[in-house]
């Protein structure tokens, strides 16, 4: 993948960049590739000599890796650190490397820069999934003993001033806690993701959900003047009592959009599915 800097960011940034060491070794598929959509995958793969990404948009993956540096370096007697793990399941090798597992506390952490808003409504699924697959590498390869998964959430939005009146947690950090499934649900969970990816690089590419594609449907906003949230979000175009049975004056239509599609899929632009959806518009 080519990493442009369209911004100038410094060349030391860039360099770090460009030098990434991941290497999921002899793996089919890594946790996280299993997990991601599977026709972007198999586009990222198809693609693989023509994408490109701006430094600019890499700044979260670069804080990653320090972090993951910070860890290699604090590993003590009853911890296990940055272990990348192997295991087969239907002739299909998995790879997975979790942050932390404290002996002690019988627990596997994963250390993530998160949204604030995600502690608030709940983690995503596939936040969750990650942590159970990398329970089942643990399993597999003899850590028996773990009773607990969860994520460290360093909060990249967090605001002292709305912790103060509580809107946000009381720190930036927080432990929280992640439902750990039966292995044997978790490894059905893994051969129907492996079962999607190999159909789709074998060029049966299912379309992304909606949740893969963070879709917003289409809605009226109620507004009010001198308010920049909505009153209320309403499926279809509202008449004026309706309006002001919410407190509003009038209405705004939000067409409905594809978040990642629209500004975070490196695959956009060989992505018949978005051009269509473009076109549809």
């Amino acid at each position: 993948m080519i990493i442009t800097n369209r911004f100038g960011l410094p060349s030391a940034i860039v360099a770090a960049l460009q030098n990434d060491n991941y290497d999921k070794g002899h793996a089919h598929f890594s946790a996280t590739e299993l997990l991601d959509p599977p026709r972007l995958a198999a586009l990222k793969e198809k693609h693989a000599d023509a994408l490109e990404t701006d430094a600019s948009e890499m700044i979260y993956a670069l804080l990653g890796k320090l972090m993951h540096g910070l860890l290699e370096s604090a590993e003590g007697e009853q911890d296990r650190v940055e272990n990348r793990l192997f295991a087969e399941i239907d002739e299909t090798q998995i790879s997975g490397q979790f942050d932390r597992v404290s002996i002690r506390g019988a627990t596997l952490q994963d250390y993530k820069f998160m949204s604030i808003w995600e502690q608030v409504y709940g983690l995503k699924p596939e936040k969750i999934a990650q942590l159970n697959i990398y329970n089942w590498l643990a399993v597999k390869n003899g850590y028996h003993n773990i009773k607990n998964l969860e994520i460290v959430a360093i909060f990249r939005d967090w605001s002292k001033r709305q912790a103060k009146i509580g809107k946000h947690p009381p720190a930036q950090v927080q432990r929280i806690k992640v439902e750990m499934w039966p292995i044997e649900k978790t490894e059905q969970f893994i051969l129907e993701r492996i079962r999607l990816h190999r159909a789709a690089r074998a060029g049966q590419l299912p379309e992304c959900s909606n949740e893969e594609r963070w879709a917003k449907p289409d809605v009226w906003a109620v507004m009010k003047p001198g308010r920049k949230s909505a009153l209320k979000l309403l499926n279809e175009k509202p008449d004026g009592a309706t309006i002001a049975s919410y407190g509003g004056t009038h209405a705004e239509h939000r067409p409905a959009e594809s978040i990642r599609c629209e500004d975070y899929c490196i695959v956009s632009e060989f992505c018949e599915q978005f051009k269509k959806s473009k076109a549809e518009v």
